[in-house]
């Protein structure tokens, strides 16, 4: 059984919710500079939650890490960078995605007890909110946009289904930056484990 959802209907909600958690992240961040904004979408595109870190907030993460576990910060503030489920701001104005979540939540099906809708949709008009809102400059302009890389996190990606994604929201040069940043976390991450 298919059920017939309102793809557009979402978007347009994602896009209020995204435009309002991104101006409190701002908020709340104050004076630190966001290097990251983005949603995290579950595997089966029934759960949407902003996600964002300033490099502040990273610094004081890795220095927390350091702390308790007796390594350098260097290697955790490179292999956490890119983990969004250890950033400051992550959930961040969730409280903004209460339609998101009845809309995503209004698929479920107890007949056959799961949620019908295709993951892949979900996840396309994420990108498409997360583009319109970039063309209204809701994430700035010029050199602090360039700054701040946009994208889609889901649990289980691959670092080229990250830069994948990456590449539809963000400039050459910033995905560039981030393809660095990727292998060095990565390679952090794998020292950290010996």
């Amino acid at each position: 059984m298919q059920l017939n959802f309102d793809y557009a209907k979402l978007k347009e909600a994602l896009i209020s919710a995204t435009a309002e958690a991104f101006a409190q992240i701002k908020a709340v961040a104050e004076a630190e500079s966001l290097y990251i904004f983005g949603l995290y979408i579950c595997r089966e595109g029934t759960s949407i939650t902003p996600t964002a870190n300033t490099e502040a907030g990273l610094t004081r993460l890795a220095q927390e890490y350091a702390h308790k576990y007796g390594k350098p910060s260097n290697l955790y503030q490179q292999s956490l960078r890119w983990s969004p489920w250890d950033w400051t701001y992550h959930a961040q104005g969730q409280e903004f995605y209460a339609e998101v979540e009845d809309l995503l939540e209004s698929t479920w099906s107890e007949a056959d007890c799961r949620y019908l809708l295709e993951a892949q949709k979900v996840f396309q008009v994420c990108r498409e909110a997360l583009a319109q809102l970039d063309r209204q400059a809701v994430f700035d302009t010029g050199n602090v946009r360039e700054a701040l890389l946009l994208n889609l996190f889901k649990n289980d990606q691959t670092q080229a289904q990250l830069l994948q994604e990456a590449r539809y929201l963000n400039s050459p040069k910033a995905c560039d930056r981030f393809a660095v940043e990727l292998h060095q976390g990565q390679t952090v991450f794998f020292q950290k484990a010996r």
